[in-house]
């Protein structure tokens, strides 16, 4: 069976959601067969974030996933998000396509491409990020998972990621009875990179960053931004500490997550603290040879 947190398979995109979906597409069954797996998925989660950022706004929402692996390692997955209380019922579309290839027995790699689409009244901090291309490279320690991650944004905002991250999987079979199985996968997570796509956001929401007196100096009726030099330069954006933990049984795997992240190196004006993000969801799955 699928374990939607495999301890050698792990490519975070920077959102505990998407790093879940990831990994379920990234592994063999039980037996080590590789097998076509057809996914779908209901989640709810407390708060939307992007790589170490998020809205001033708390924005819980629902999602919904379909997603499919082949035995080559090529995978699609469609992803629709409704936000809580907003004037649209799909608020935002991602697109995902990749690839995952196991170099050797401890060595994993990645390489996938994210298409965004928002309706114009969004106000998640990603609404400015139109296309990601994301490169990955994971390595067994057995007793510890290391990897690191390569997200380059380009579209409204060109920004650059680099995400390094240390996890450990337990796995404890037959709680119940003996086919079900809870895993877990405790995680540290560091996110570095620019933030030319926070200053974007906050622009667009008419509530920019810098003030008079503050940054570059501002022309009339030109929108106050941030120094460019800040947007553009790269460093530590985040510190994350991640629990996602799942039962699995039949075709059902039952998974809940908590975040919490503590950003850094904020932009002059970025007012984010320390916040807990929790996720929960069910997914569904069929498997042929």
């Amino acid at each position: 069976m699928p374990s939607a947190f495999p301890s050698n398979r792990s490519f975070a995109y920077g959102n505990d959601l998407l790093q879940d979906s990831v990994d379920r597409l990234n592994q063999s069954d039980s037996t080590g067969k590789k097998n076509r797996t057809l996914f779908l998925g209901l989640t709810y989660g407390s708060n939307s974030s992007f790589l170490g950022r998020y809205q001033a706004e708390i924005l819980p929402y629902h999602l919904a996933e379909i997603s499919y692996k082949s035995k080559t390692g090529l995978w699609l997955s469609l992803f629709a998000y409704d936000i809580n209380n907003s004037l649209t019922f799909v608020d935002e579309v991602d697109m995902m396509a990749g690839w995952n290839i196991d170099l050797s027995k401890r060595v994993d790699a990645s390489v996938f491409y994210t298409r965004y689409f928002f309706t114009e009244s969004t106000e998640l901090i990603k609404a400015s990020v139109a296309n990601t291309a994301t490169a990955a490279l994971g390595l067994d320690w057995s007793y510890l998972y290391s990897k690191i991650t390569g997200h380059y944004i380009f579209g409204d905002a060109d920004d650059f990621f680099i995400v390094f991250d240390n996890s450990r999987y337990f796995e404890f079979p037959e709680i119940f009875q003996k086919e079900d199985y809870l895993s877990l996968e405790p995680k540290l997570s560091i996110i570095a990179g620019t933030q030319t796509f926070v200053d974007t956001h906050y622009v667009n929401q008419g509530t920019p960053l810098a003030r008079p007196g503050r940054g570059n100096p501002v022309q009339s009726g030109a929108p106050y931004s941030t120094v460019e030099s800040s947007q553009t330069t790269f460093s530590i954006l985040s510190y994350e500490f991640i629990l996602p933990v799942a039962y699995n049984i039949g075709k059902f795997s039952f998974e809940v997550s908590g975040r919490y992240s503590i950003p850094v190196n904020l932009l002059e004006g970025d007012k984010s603290v320390p916040q807990f993000f929790f996720t929960g969801g069910v997914v569904y799955y069929i498997s042929s040879k």
